[in-house]
């Protein structure tokens, strides 16, 4: 049987499961669920991904995520493997952690949006750890009801997009609290209307593929390059042209171009004129050093720099 194909548009809507190798317990304590949510985080940050809810299972985990640029199997594969690396430093193993194939489904939002966020919410329920969604403490949804946790633990997390769409707190307690919801799945990969998924095929079949075969040329597109480098320039106080001739405003172009970007290391070696081993080993060197007060200030400015830059990006994408 072929593999279902993967539904990859810009401005896509997703409902995506992901389950462990051979029933494989993936969170086993508190440590392992914190890191990946704060993986969850810094993933959606790289490849401009918006996460709108999510539930944490014991050996899966669920999202209901927006993807404005069409980069849904790049996200996936980058949260999946690097939680896959520390899940096995952890327990010292091999192998893999993860199914091969995680389901993504794309919804018809108009129409089963809140199926989908009610079907999420609900899942620690069906599966009788509680008798109420509220409760259950590794979900988006207790993230939100617990203000002063979610600042303290999950500052990324904005559940604005999802609570204007369901229409506010009210709406959503009266969502989650109503009876157990099926989602009406078509051809394996849409949640809506056969006539919606029919019309979607049928629009863009020549943009559905397994992988994305274009992908080394789209990783360039999702971050420009170039605005980043003038955002670290900006924030070190010299020029674009002056940055590549400063020692310590280069190597920290460098480090976020390689951690905060998707961009790859011999991409980024172009830039710089420098091999793709080098890069590796110069953002590794920033990546374990013991970073000063002054340094932290510095990354945290430019991150909510390079933010605004993003969202002009994905206002640009969206035709806003």
């Amino acid at each position: 049987m072929a593999r279902p194909l993967r539904i990859e548009l810009e401005g896509g809507m997703h409902h995506v499961v992901s389950h462990g190798n051979g029933r494989l317990w993936v969170f086993r304590n508190n440590i392992q669920r914190r890191h990946f949510l704060d993986l969850l985080g810094l993933t959606a940050f790289k490849y401009k991904a918006i996460i709108h809810a999510f539930v944490l299972m014991r050996n899966h985990f669920h999202l209901l995520m927006e993807t404005p640029l069409p980069n849904l199997n790049q996200y996936m594969r980058k949260l999946l493997s690097d939680y896959a690396l520390y899940y096995n430093k952890w327990y010292q193993r091999r192998g893999s952690v993860f199914k091969s194939r995680y389901g993504s489904f794309l919804i018809q939002e108009d129409n089963y949006y809140l199926t989908v966020v009610k079907y999420i919410c609900d899942n620690p329920v069906r599966a009788g750890i509680v008798k109420r969604s509220d409760l259950y403490r590794w979900s988006s949804l207790y993230y939100m009801l617990h203000k002063r946790l979610a600042r303290k633990e999950l500052s990324w997390y904005d559940a604005g997009y999802m609570l204007e769409l369901v229409g506010g707190r009210h709406c959503l307690a009266e969502l989650v609290g109503g009876e157990a919801v099926e989602l009406p799945v078509v051809y394996r990969k849409f949640v809506g209307d056969k006539e919606w998924a029919d019309s979607i095929i049928s629009d863009n079949y020549d943009r559905l593929s397994d992988e994305i075969s274009s992908e080394k040329r789209m990783k360039i597109g999702i971050s420009d390059s170039s605005s980043v480098i003038k955002v670290v320039a900006q924030v070190f106080g010299v020029s674009v042209n002056r940055l590549f001739e400063d020692k310590v405003a280069k190597k920290w172009c460098l480090y976020v171009l390689y951690r905060e970007t998707p961009l790859d290391a011999r991409y980024i070696g172009k830039i710089f004129g420098m091999q793709k081993w080098a890069v590796h080993k110069a953002a590794q060197r920033l990546e374990h050093k013991k970073k000063s007060r002054s340094e932290i200030r510095m990354l945290n400015m430019i991150r909510h720099k390079m933010s605004n830059v993003h969202r002009l990006t994905e206002n640009r994408f969206s035709g806003h």
